[in-house]
């Protein structure tokens, strides 16, 4: 199934912050244009269309009317900075969609003489040719790999594959290659991009990307940001049909979904009377006091029992998110 994720702690952690304090990061250094950084800023804190109102003046969204011509002109704008020496890297949300932008890739790439002819085909049917970028999918100690190493095709021969790491040169044999434990690198899930920093970074932006989702993958880039929509893809999110919605109003649609997590604990602490907590203050940035006693689990029960006898509360429990969707996603 497609995951979720959350900007701040989330479920049972974010229950123990609130509950005992916490420390946190806030400042944002990633970024080298400080309009990028304000802009993060408001997406973080829930204020979508302001934050996609600023990357639309600054040039940064683009569409085309369907899936294909999207995923062509991103992978246009990806190979012209990759080319030229930018670490730049593809973030699409489904796998489907991760393994389609990696084989435009090595097309373009083979179409500007950048990318030979395959020297072998490793398991899964996947083909590699000198200078290939590969991202491995499992930890093997042996091999001195893990899960989301990065490396660049060097050689093979006798089944095994030789390839260069930031850590060195490193050798996958037979087992991990027909296991299908390394994929090609230049598109990965947003999933996967969690703590990466890159140079520039082309994000596919379809109905699947949501507000959490959309924060990490648009905060990976430190000096520029594109995101390329499908014109016409979440229509159906808008009320009238005659409308025509921009591709910043369409991705701001998709944007404004969340899939935070809360706890039944979450649900005890709030006042009687009160609505679940909105995601924009679920992932606003502060800095939380410690409380000076902090209410005991039992103290918490009481006055919840407390509150449903006097009928001061409905019903405990209530759906508060849509399902997530159903396409998966390989870690």
């Amino acid at each position: 199934m497609a995951r979720s994720g959350e900007i701040d702690a989330g479920g049972s952690f974010a229950s123990l912050a609130r509950c005992l304090g916490a420390t946190r990061l806030t400042a944002n250094r990633r970024q080298v244009e400080v309009w990028e950084r304000h802009a993060l800023a408001e997406l973080r804190h829930g204020s979508v269309e302001a934050a996609l109102a600023a990357f639309e003046e600054a040039g940064r969204i683009h569409s085309a009317t369907n899936a294909r011509s999207t995923k062509e002109l991103l992978v246009e704008s990806w190979c012209d900075a990759h080319t030229c020496g930018r670490d730049a890297r593809m973030y699409a949300s489904r796998r489907a969609d991760v393994d389609e932008l990696n084989g435009l890739a090595r097309s373009e790439l083979r179409r500007r003489g950048a990318l030979g002819g395959d020297i072998c085909e490793i398991g899964g049917g996947i083909g590699l040719a000198l200078g290939d970028e590969v991202l491995c999918l499992r930890n093997d100690r042996s091999a001195g790999v893990v899960n989301g190493t990065r490396g660049t095709v060097m050689d093979a021969y006798n089944g095994s594959l030789v390839i260069a790491t930031s850590k060195g040169t490193r050798l996958l044999g037979p087992d991990y290659l027909d296991a299908g434990h390394l994929t090609h690198g230049y598109a990965v899930t947003v999933h996967k991009s969690q703590g990466a920093t890159v140079d520039r970074a082309f994000i596919y932006a379809n109905d699947s990307l949501f507000r959490e989702s959309g924060y990490v993958a648009m905060s990976r880039a430190r000096e520029r940001t594109d995101l390329y929509v499908v014109t016409g893809s979440m229509e159906k999110d808008f009320e009238s049909s005659h409308a025509r919605p921009g591709p910043a109003a369409e991705l701001g649609v998709a944007l404004s979904r969340s899939r935070a997590k809360s706890t039944a604990m979450s649900e005890m602490d709030r006042p009687p009377g009160d609505s679940p907590i909105e995601v924009d203050d679920a992932l606003r940035v502060h800095t939380p006091v410690l409380p000076r006693d902090p209410p005991t689990i039992g103290d918490r029960m009481n006055r919840r029992t407390s509150q449903m006898s006097t009928g001061a509360v409905g019903n405990a429990i209530s759906p508060r998110h849509d399902p997530p969707a159903g396409d998966a996603e390989r870690r």
